[in-house]
Protein backbone atom coordinates (compact mmCIF):
# COMPACT_ATOMS: atom_id res chain seq x y z
CA UNK A 1 0.00 0.00 0.00
CA UNK A 2 1.07 3.56 -0.67
CA UNK A 3 0.76 5.94 2.27
CA UNK A 4 0.85 9.70 1.78
CA UNK A 5 1.47 12.13 4.59
CA UNK A 6 2.14 15.84 4.38
CA UNK A 7 3.90 18.35 6.50
CA UNK A 8 6.60 20.85 7.22
CA UNK A 9 8.72 18.68 9.54
CA UNK A 10 10.62 21.72 10.78
CA UNK A 11 13.13 20.82 13.50
CA UNK A 12 12.28 17.14 13.09
CA UNK A 13 11.86 15.55 16.53
CA UNK A 14 10.85 12.27 18.11
CA UNK A 15 7.15 13.06 17.68
CA UNK A 16 7.62 13.36 13.92
CA UNK A 17 9.66 10.15 13.77
CA UNK A 18 7.12 8.27 15.89
CA UNK A 19 4.36 9.47 13.55
CA UNK A 20 6.29 8.40 10.44
CA UNK A 21 7.05 5.01 11.96
CA UNK A 22 3.34 4.48 12.58
CA UNK A 23 2.65 5.52 8.97
CA UNK A 24 5.13 2.92 7.73
CA UNK A 25 3.15 0.18 9.47
CA UNK A 26 0.46 0.74 6.82
CA UNK A 27 2.72 0.64 3.77
CA UNK A 28 5.29 2.53 1.72
CA UNK A 29 5.49 6.09 3.02
CA UNK A 30 5.49 9.08 0.68
CA UNK A 31 5.98 12.52 2.20
CA UNK A 32 4.62 15.70 0.63
CA UNK A 33 7.14 18.07 2.19
CA UNK A 34 6.02 21.69 2.32
CA UNK A 35 8.46 23.99 0.55
CA UNK A 36 9.79 27.14 2.18
CA UNK A 37 7.63 29.24 -0.17
CA UNK A 38 4.51 27.24 0.69
CA UNK A 39 5.16 27.64 4.43
CA UNK A 40 5.74 31.39 4.12
CA UNK A 41 2.59 31.77 2.03
CA UNK A 42 0.30 29.80 4.35
CA UNK A 43 1.87 30.14 7.81
CA UNK A 44 3.14 33.69 7.22
CA UNK A 45 6.55 32.76 8.64
CA UNK A 46 9.66 31.00 7.45
CA UNK A 47 10.67 27.60 8.76
CA UNK A 48 13.75 27.39 10.97
CA UNK A 49 15.31 24.81 8.66
CA UNK A 50 15.16 25.23 4.90
CA UNK A 51 13.57 22.71 2.55
CA UNK A 52 16.84 20.97 1.64
CA UNK A 53 17.80 20.61 5.32
CA UNK A 54 14.38 19.22 6.26
CA UNK A 55 14.44 16.85 3.28
CA UNK A 56 17.95 15.61 4.16
CA UNK A 57 16.90 14.99 7.78
CA UNK A 58 13.98 12.85 6.63
CA UNK A 59 16.19 11.00 4.13
CA UNK A 60 18.77 10.26 6.83
CA UNK A 61 15.92 8.88 8.95
CA UNK A 62 15.25 6.42 6.12
CA UNK A 63 12.45 8.14 4.20
CA UNK A 64 13.34 8.37 0.51
CA UNK A 65 9.97 9.09 -1.14
CA UNK A 66 9.82 12.84 -0.61
CA UNK A 67 8.05 15.23 -2.97
CA UNK A 68 7.91 19.02 -2.72
CA UNK A 69 4.50 20.40 -1.81
CA UNK A 70 4.32 23.90 -3.27
CA UNK A 71 0.87 24.27 -4.77
CA UNK A 72 0.07 27.94 -5.34
CA UNK A 73 -3.59 27.25 -4.64
CA UNK A 74 -2.91 25.42 -1.37
CA UNK A 75 -4.08 22.04 -2.65
CA UNK A 76 -2.04 18.87 -2.70
CA UNK A 77 -3.46 17.59 -5.99
CA UNK A 78 -0.06 17.47 -7.77
CA UNK A 79 1.48 15.41 -4.96
CA UNK A 80 -1.67 13.31 -4.67
CA UNK A 81 -1.70 12.48 -8.38
CA UNK A 82 2.03 11.66 -8.41
CA UNK A 83 1.70 9.24 -5.51
CA UNK A 84 -1.82 7.86 -6.09
CA UNK A 85 -2.01 6.83 -2.42
CA UNK A 86 -4.19 4.15 -0.93
CA UNK A 87 -4.20 6.06 2.37
CA UNK A 88 -3.55 9.63 3.46
CA UNK A 89 -2.43 9.65 7.08
CA UNK A 90 -2.38 12.73 9.30
CA UNK A 91 -2.16 13.47 13.00
CA UNK A 92 -5.30 13.60 15.08
CA UNK A 93 -4.53 17.24 15.92
CA UNK A 94 -6.10 17.97 12.50
CA UNK A 95 -9.29 16.03 13.26
CA UNK A 96 -11.46 19.09 13.87
CA UNK A 97 -9.73 21.47 11.46
CA UNK A 98 -11.49 20.64 8.16
CA UNK A 99 -8.34 19.05 6.79
CA UNK A 100 -9.70 17.99 3.40
CA UNK A 101 -10.92 21.46 2.36
CA UNK A 102 -7.61 22.90 3.51
CA UNK A 103 -5.67 20.62 1.15
CA UNK A 104 -8.16 21.02 -1.67
CA UNK A 105 -9.66 17.55 -1.61
CA UNK A 106 -13.13 16.24 -0.90
CA UNK A 107 -14.45 12.86 0.25
CA UNK A 108 -15.85 12.37 -3.28
CA UNK A 109 -12.41 13.06 -4.82
CA UNK A 110 -10.83 10.50 -2.48
CA UNK A 111 -13.54 8.01 -3.42
CA UNK A 112 -12.65 8.40 -7.12
CA UNK A 113 -9.18 7.06 -6.30
CA UNK A 114 -10.32 4.64 -3.58
CA UNK A 115 -8.16 6.54 -1.08
CA UNK A 116 -8.85 6.47 2.65
CA UNK A 117 -8.08 9.16 5.21
CA UNK A 118 -6.66 7.96 8.52
CA UNK A 119 -5.90 9.93 11.66
CA UNK A 120 -3.08 8.74 13.94
CA UNK A 121 -3.07 9.93 17.57
CA UNK A 122 -1.09 13.12 18.01
CA UNK A 123 2.13 12.81 20.01
CA UNK A 124 1.77 15.04 23.05
CA UNK A 125 4.58 16.73 24.98
CA UNK A 126 6.66 17.55 21.89
CA UNK A 127 6.15 19.81 18.90
CA UNK A 128 8.09 22.28 16.82
CA UNK A 129 6.22 25.05 18.68
CA UNK A 130 7.38 23.56 21.99
CA UNK A 131 10.99 23.38 20.76
CA UNK A 132 10.84 27.02 19.66
CA UNK A 133 9.48 27.98 23.09
CA UNK A 134 12.26 26.08 24.84
CA UNK A 135 14.89 27.84 22.68
CA UNK A 136 13.36 31.24 23.43
CA UNK A 137 13.33 30.49 27.16
CA UNK A 138 16.91 29.14 27.10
Amino acid sequence: MKVLTLGTFDTTHWGHLSFLKKCSEFGEVWIGLNTDEFILRYKKKKPILGYSERKLTLELAGYKNILPNNQDDGTIKDVFLQVAPDIIIIGSDWLRKDYLPQIGLTPDYLDLFDTSLLYIPYTKMISTTEIKKRCKDY
